[in-house]
């Protein structure tokens, strides 16, 4: 999804546009917007498996609602690895977690 489509549309408009960069610096221009979503979407993961941590920690949950929300930090987690993972492979390193609410 991304990475190839991106990439190979940024090298393709360098190549036939008139005093473009050469396809190897577009091809680099796509892979750090591609690596930018990725920070951005991780980000994005991170914060909600911040709210799920601290929503099933705390007591406004009742027992059905408990159960039905309890699986869902690991589906974030699994995201965040996911992506963490797409990152690595263009050279980029994901962003902290939120350590407290301020950042969150």
């Amino acid at each position: 999804m991304l990475g190839g489509a991106a990439s190979l549309s940024a090298a393709v408009a360098a190549a036939v546009a008139p005093g473009a960069a050469p396809a190897g610096q577009a091809a680099m221009t796509g892979q750090r917007a591609d690596a930018d979503r990725l920070r951005r979407l991780i980000s994005v993961e991170l914060l909600m498996l911040y709210c799920y941590q601290h929503v099933l920690a705390g007591t406004l949950l009742e027992p059905r609602a408990r159960r039905l929300l309890a699986p869902l930090p690991a589906h974030e987690e699994a995201h965040v690895h996911a992506l963490s993972s797409r990152l690595a492979t263009l050279g980029g390193t994901p962003p902290p977690a939120p350590a407290g609410v301020r950042q969150a």
